[in-house]
């Protein structure tokens, strides 16, 4: 299996656990990494039967063309000379590439969208992205969505089968046999991509507002769109009074970020956004660093919208709030930290959830299933 993404596929957790999967079945699996400069510090994890050949950053303008089509001339090779009998892409950039493999060597190809694209496309490259998923997709054997709201709306607008349902979850081994240990104060902590989208300035307000027993520790990186917002949250805690409760740190690796985890009680995961962003819109089974959290019995702090409703608050393993007030955020939290023993249930409900059902093992078995099939020859591939 060849694995293509023009991004760090270490980035991407659902890669990672899929690659891993597919080696402990047997399968030889090699990635394909453009580099990375917003993510370089977040690296794959070893394992055998993965093997991971990595391409050297370029930043953005004429050379990164260049090195795009270096990209596809290395993919091409590996093709030519590796000869995998799939292919799995994972990103919407890549589909070009894809679309010339389909086409030149027949192999077959598995298209997992983890990002869908705006259909409002303006530049000539991403317009001739769109016109190259549409052809993947409906060649594909095999389309993969993070949630039910995107596969509808890829199957409206490309005209195929229903895709295959793949939640972003943890694997079963990522489960914490050690849950967070109870101690004074309520701890928060966010991962992922730093951004005013997923960390806004009410988070800040809110800890003002929540007492100062509760502290909040931030990780990740900044991307081409955020530089600076790092800078602009600690002024804002320094402006009022709550920059010794907060703390931002540069992205980690998986087993890193596993260890810090265990250290927190509440992991945020809410998101402010135009509902025309049907990405940010429709986050519930899409966000990894949710069920992250509560594979270390942490209780997510999530959007109170309908998806998260649904699956996640009314179940009682999440708590909602408002992302845009921090007077909601700051109700949530002192809630979860007036109620430690009820915190503590929602937490280790949520674990046992991720152990049971939500993991990628279970959530991956339908692609799982369908490369059985087709290999056995019990089934055609599209």
């Amino acid at each position: 299996m060849l694995f293509l993404q023009y991004a760090n596929p270490a980035a991407y957790p659902p890669v990672v656990s899929a690659s891993r999967l597919l080696a402990k079945a047997g399968w030889r699996v090699r990635i394909l990494d453009p580099g990375s400069r917003d993510t370089e510090s977040i690296s794959f994890p070893p394992e055998e039967g993965v093997d991971v050949v990595s391409l050297a950053y370029v930043p953005p303008g004429w050379r990164q063309k260049v090195h795009y089509v270096r990209y596809g001339i290395s993919a091409l090779r590996t093709a030519a000379t590796w000869k995998p009998q799939w292919i799995y892409g994972s990103d919407f950039i890549v589909t070009p590439i894809l679309r010339c493999l389909g086409l030149l060597t027949g192999i077959r190809i598995i298209y997992h969208e983890h990002d869908t694209p705006s259909a409002s496309q303006s530049s000539f490259f991403l317009n001739f992205c769109m016109r190259a998923r549409r052809a993947v997709a409906r060649g594909a054997a095999a389309v993969v969505v993070p949630n039910r709201e995107r596969a509808a709306a890829v199957e409206a607008d490309l005209g195929i089968t229903p895709p295959l349902l793949v939640w972003n979850c943890p694997t079963r081994e990522e489960v914490s046999d050690d849950p967070a240990q109870s101690h004074d104060g309520l701890r928060l902590l966010y991962h992922g991509s730093i951004n005013d989208s997923r960390v806004p300035m009410t988070l800040i307000q809110a800890l003002a507002l929540a007492g100062d027993s509760v502290t909040m520790t931030i990780v990740g990186y900044e991307t081409i769109h955020s530089r600076g917002y790092s800078e602009a949250l600690r002024r804002e805690a320094e402006r009022l009074g709550v920059s010794g409760r907060v703390t931002v740190l540069p992205s980690r690796n998986r087993e890193s970020l596993e260890s810090l985890r265990l250290q927190h009680d509440v992991g945020i995961a809410i998101v402010t956004s135009a509902p025309a962003d049907l990405n940010l819109a429709h986050l519930a089974g899409a966000s990894c660093k949710v069920f992250e959290y509560m594979s270390a019995a942490m209780v997510p702090l999530v959007s109170a919208t309908n998806d998260w409703k649904t699956d996640f608050i009314d179940p009682g393993l999440a708590i909602g709030c408002d992302p845009g007030s921090a007077e909601s955020i700051a109700s949530a939290i002192q809630w979860l930290r007036e109620h430690p023993l009820e915190r503590r249930e929602m937490g280790a409900r949520a674990r046992e959830r991720i152990a049971d059902e939500w993991n990628y093992e279970t959530q991956f078995a339908p692609v799982m299933s369908l490369l059985d099939r087709v290999m056995d020859g019990t089934e055609n591939d599209a």
